[in-house]
């Protein structure tokens, strides 16, 4: 999350189709020619980012599973179209977060080794941690268009939930790029957090919508409350790791919750 600060200026004024231009460019490759807008400015169209992320990633699961490819095969294959659309955006801030706060020390030293662009032992066993969960949940969802709708709210949600933890928290540093590109209000942060909220519960129901929306809600406190005492605030590398890990929170509650609702269907067939 520390790769593209100058591409965004500061700019003042509702824009929205502006704001999601600029959030497509911040978020990911796609070339829309964003680079006008604040990043505090567009931060509400991080959901919109999520999309496009979204949609390519259950593209493939669906293209995949349509082609007969095992499930693990499937999982890679999204995996690593994700990470092309954006750039590794987020698994860079994963391992170099990792790297930080796992080294432990000051937080001068913590935010120094997240500058630093080597991957260490923590980030290194942090992306494979990261990939190896996100891949096991991914094959053990359900083929087809039920899987790739999962798959798209997933990104969505994810992404909506970062406005909040970077309007809730500081800068770490006064001199990072977190700093340099402002914080987002509280109200775009709850406009982010709505379209989220409202993408999940539309594309996979009422039910799963909530799950999702209770993992990521769930995650975001903990790791906010975390980030305060380890840091102070927020950089865009601990950022990079939110998102990363709001993707594992929401797809494993989906399968905890699926796999609840069987048990349930099944306890209630017994003794029904």
């Amino acid at each position: 999350m520390t790769d593209k600060p100058e591409e965004i200026r500061h700019s003042t004024g509702f824009a929205p189709i502006a704001d999601m231009r600029a959030a497509m460019t911040f978020l990911t490759r796609f070339p829309v020619g964003g680079r006008h807008r604040a990043l505090d400015a567009c931060a509400w169209a991080f959901p919109i980012a999520g999309i496009a992320v979204g949609v390519t990633g259950g593209a493939v699961f669906w293209l995949a599973g349509w082609m007969g490819l095992p499930p693990w095969i499937a999982a890679f294959l999204t995996l690593t179209a994700t990470a092309l659309v954006t750039g590794a955006l987020h698994e860079d801030g994963l391992a170099d977060a990792a790297d930080g706060l796992g080294a432990g020390g000051s937080v001068d030293r913590k935010l120094e080794i997240m500058r630093d662009s080597r991957i260490g032992g923590y980030g290194a066993l942090a992306l494979m941690l990261a990939t190896g969960i996100k891949a096991a949940a991914i094959a053990s969802f359900l083929p087809g268009l039920s899987g790739a709708t999962a798959i798209l709210a997933v990104h969505i949600l994810s992404r909506a939930i970062l406005p909040g933890v970077m309007a809730a928290l500081p800068p770490a540093s006064a001199s990072g790029v977190a700093a340099s590109v402002g914080r987002p209000r509280l109200g775009a942060a709850l406009v982010a957090l709505t379209l989220g909220a409202g993408s999940a519960i539309g594309l996979m129901g009422l039910c799963a919508g909530l799950v999702a929306l209770a993992a990521v809600v769930a995650s975001a406190l903990v790791f906010g409350l975390l980030l305060r005492r380890s840091l102070g605030g927020y950089n865009g590398d601990t950022i990079g790791l939110l998102e990363q890990l709001s993707e594992i929170a929401i797809m494993l509650a989906l399968l905890i919750a699926a796999a609840s609702f069987n048990i349930l269907v099944q306890t209630g067939a017994a003794f029904g």
